[in-house]
């Protein structure tokens, strides 16, 4: 039985966790160096959720974090990031997410930005695709191979050159779905 453990206190819970075929830490802002080693020789994911704590840094208070929470969500994002630093240096597949929701779902590309602040942009292009798809189960998902969904965003800049082009919303794009374009600003 695999699965993913939502957020975990800390190093020894990570370990815990990963020791019990959970899959996925998500979130991992608070795992240390041995915990990073562990999800790499444990082929386990880290699914930082960046965005999700910068957010509530800037918009909590309108939503009712209190003063406490807040100062709790700004040391959190600052661990968050450096989870990652720990997690590529340990070799372990760090993925992406955001858990936004409601007010807060207009925030998602935002987490690509605040990822690419520690990830260069090859590996986090790599975990927007490839890494997620193998996560779940579907690495038909992840790339464009003859035979798989056609799932993609067509850009015109390359983001190898350019990384701010995946979440810079004033530059045109376009979003096929199996193949189908439903989005298209060109």
């Amino acid at each position: 039985m695999h699965g993913s453990i939502p957020a975990a206190g800390g190093g020894a819970a990570d370990r815990h966790a990963v020791t019990n075929w959970v899959r996925s830490v998500e979130h991992g802002n608070l795992i240390d160096a041995t915990a990073a080693w562990f999800l790499a020789d444990h082929d386990a994911y880290l699914i930082p959720t960046l965005a999700t704590y910068d957010a509530m840094s800037r918009r909590g208070a309108q939503a009712g974090l209190s003063a406490v929470g807040q100062a709790k969500n700004a040391e959190v994002l600052a661990a968050g990031q450096n989870a990652i630093t720990l997690a590529r240096d340990a070799g372990a597949a760090i993925g992406f997410g955001t858990d936004l929701m409601g007010d807060l779902e207009d925030e998602q590309l935002h987490g690509i930005e605040l990822q690419s602040q520690v990830q260069d942009p090859l590996e986090l292009i790599r975990s927007l695709t490839v890494v997620n798809a193998s996560l779940i189960g579907d690495p038909g998902r992840g790339n464009l191979a003859v035979g798989t969904p056609a799932d993609l965003v067509a850009l015109r800049d390359h983001p190898l050159e350019d990384v701010s082009v995946l979440w810079d919303q004033s530059r045109p794009r376009s979003v096929i779905k199996d193949g189908v374009v439903v989005h298209d600003e060109w």
